[in-house]
């Protein structure tokens, strides 16, 4: 039989109470292909629920100016607008929960293998606003000294420099002192990275 199955292992796993059996073995091929893409198993995973005044075309500003008002150790870059992330090809719900992973990367891998990365986990893709809205509301789920990269279609991401496009990135490298902003689609991820992931709640 193909990969060690047999018809009554198969019926076993499709009986399985809840398809917990199922959902294991898909958990494991999925954990496969993102090994193949240099990406590892989850790091974190939690859930998020939106804010009920939550206004995804202001919201990138208003967390920009809120943070601001509250520390001087959060950098941002020119770029983080809400402007810049007008085109977000998903717009979060308000007072709507979502799930929340974060995977680590394990070797230099480019912006075209993240998105096959985001496509095979069924993920949202909520770019610049998931990443503010974790860091708003579950920032403790980000471990110390790594970036934080959060995808979207090419076409959505915001502008970087004259023409270019840019990934939006949380650093938090040093426990004081945060960081965002954009890395161009022409630079790699590397083992200091880890790519969010959002999910819808069946």
């Amino acid at each position: 039989h193909k990969a060690g199955f047999d018809p009554e292992l198969i019926q076993e796993i499709i009986a399985s109470k809840g398809n917990k059996l199922a959902e294991a073995m898909y958990a494991e091929v999925l954990h496969t292909k993102a090994e193949g893409l240099g990406i590892g198993r989850a790091i974190k995973e939690f859930e998020l629920t939106v804010p009920l005044d939550y206004e995804h075309d202001k919201y990138i500003d208003q967390f920009v100016a809120r943070i601001k008002a509250r520390t001087e150790k959060v950098q941002f870059d020119s770029n983080f607008t809400s402007l810049n992330f007008s085109k977000a090809s998903i717009k979060l719900l308000p007072d709507t929960t979502y799930k929340v992973k974060i995977f680590p990367v394990h070797d230099h891998i480019m912006f075209e293998k993240c998105i096959d990365f985001v496509d095979i986990q069924g993920a949202l893709m909520v770019g610049a606003h998931g990443l503010c809205l974790v860091y708003d509301l579950a920032k403790e789920n980000f471990p110390p000294g790594k970036f934080f990269h959060s995808f979207d279609e090419k076409d959505a991401l915001g502008k970087f420099g004259k023409s270019g496009k840019g990934i939006p990135v949380m650093s938090n490298l040093y426990p004081t002192n945060h960081s965002f902003c954009l890395l161009p689609i022409s630079e790699s991820l590397n083992g200091y990275c880890c790519i969010v992931c959002f999910y819808a709640k069946l």
